[in-house]
């Protein structure tokens, strides 16, 4: 099934990752942040991934070859919990692209759930970008989706 997942790309290589995914017409998102920096006694804005090291991907693990994936350059591979591919929910996705690239195209809005759930996803959200420190911030995130997976798998069941 078409869905987002998480990219652990190799440190550095996070834009030759997403390039090479652009060549193979993979779709991928990487939220941008602009942080203040100091250079040589300057304070500098300058661009940084909100998740270092991490690009979302979009594609369908039946039709895509997971290795194709993670065979790409600058890849290190994709991320699982446990066995299963982080698969990022719909509206996770929609609230970062919303804040950090609204001309991503988005997931049907229909799909995207309206419980209490989600209003607590955009507050831990909102709470991991006051981090200043983009690796923390990717540490948070994936707490946070195993978090969520963990809750949804939950709601399922009963």
């Amino acid at each position: 099934m078409d869905a987002w997942y998480l990219l652990y790309c190799k440190r550095g290589q996070q834009s030759r990752a997403a390039q090479h995914l652009e060549l193979q017409n993979i779709r991928y998102f990487c939220p941008m942040l602009t942080v203040k920096k100091q250079h040589r006694g300057q304070w500098q804005e300058e661009a940084e991934a909100l998740f270092a090291n991490y690009l979302f991907v979009h594609f369908n693990p039946d039709q895509l070859s997971v290795t194709r994936v993670q065979a790409t350059r600058g890849v290190a591979r994709l991320v699982r919990f446990g066995e299963t591919l982080a698969r990022v929910p719909d509206e996770v996705l929609i609230d970062l692209a919303r804040r950090y690239n609204p001309l991503v195209a988005l997931p049907e809005e229909g799909k995207v759930c309206s419980q209490p759930m989600c209003t607590a996803l955009q507050q831990a959200l909102v709470d991991i970008e006051r981090e200043s420190n983009g690796e923390v911030r990717a540490l948070r995130f994936l707490q946070l989706l195993q978090d969520h997976r963990l809750l949804a798998s939950r709601h399922q069941v009963e």
